[in-house]
Order: structure tokens, then sequence, then C-alpha cells
């Protein structure tokens, strides 16, 4: 009996010890899931602000290509209103040739054949429908 005596008193010697261990995990334990929180809490405040800034940065982006899409489109159109007026004035002034029209005798006094007619307008032709056709396809192309 005395050695389960001694041992009593060697655990109630060790008790307060054994607390305040205890309390010292308890209290480890309890700033480490603080700080836990604190890390998630931090972490996400700053993934929502690194969201916000990359929002940012696409909207800004969409909006320089759509403006560069309206300017280069216009520059397009312009260039092919152009195009169609020199070639439209090509063939009035080859037209006009046998009209009797006296500045076409003196002033352009010029014809082209009937082959080179054709090929200057096949060819503007398949120009103007390509040259839609691809900046219609990259400028306007929904699948990106």
């Amino acid at each position: 009996m005395t050695s389960s005596l001694e041992e009593e008193k060697f655990f109630e010697q060790l008790q307060p010890g054994l607390q305040s261990i205890v309390f010292e995990a308890e209290h480890e334990e309890e700033q480490r899931k603080f700080l836990e929180e604190d890390y998630l809490r931090a972490s996400s405040e700053k993934l929502d602000e690194l969201e916000r800034i990359k929002k940012n940065l696409e909207n800004r982006d969409l909006e320089q290509s759509i403006k560069f899409r309206r300017e280069l489109t216009s520059k397009i159109f312009r260039v092919i209103k152009i195009w169609l007026g020199f070639i439209g004035f090509i063939v009035l002034l080859n037209g006009a040739k046998g009209c009797g029209i006296p500045l076409t005798k003196t002033v352009f006094n010029w014809h082209l054949s009937d082959n080179v007619m054709i090929a200057l307008l096949g060819t503007t032709t398949i120009t103007i429908i390509g040259l839609f056709a691809t900046v219609t396809n990259h400028f306007f192309n929904k699948g990106k």
C-alpha cells in the first residue's frame, strides 16, 4: 500500500504541473486556430482583391478591344469605298469613250479590252468579299 500512497502523492505533486502543461497546450491550440482563421481571412480578402483587379483588367481589355474593332472596321470600310469608287471611275471612263462625249476622246484617250475589264471586276469582287469575310470572321468571332 505504501507504493500506491507514494504514487498518489507523486501524482498530486505532478498534477499542478500537468494542469499547466494542459492549459498551455489548450492555449497554444486556441492561438493556432486563431492564427489559422486570421490567415484564412487575410488570404480570402487578398484573393477577393486579386479577383477585383483581374475583373478590372479584363473589362479594360474588353473596352480597348471594342474601341479598336470600331476604329479598324471604320478604316477598312473607308478603304473599300475608295477602292470601289476607283474601280467605278475606271469602268465609267472605259464605257464613256463610246458615248460620244468630247472630253473622253481628247483627255482620256484610252480603252481597256473586255478581258482586262472582266479580270479587273472579277478580282476586285473577290478581294472585297474576301476582305469583308476576313474582317468579320476575325473581329467578330464569337467562339474565341
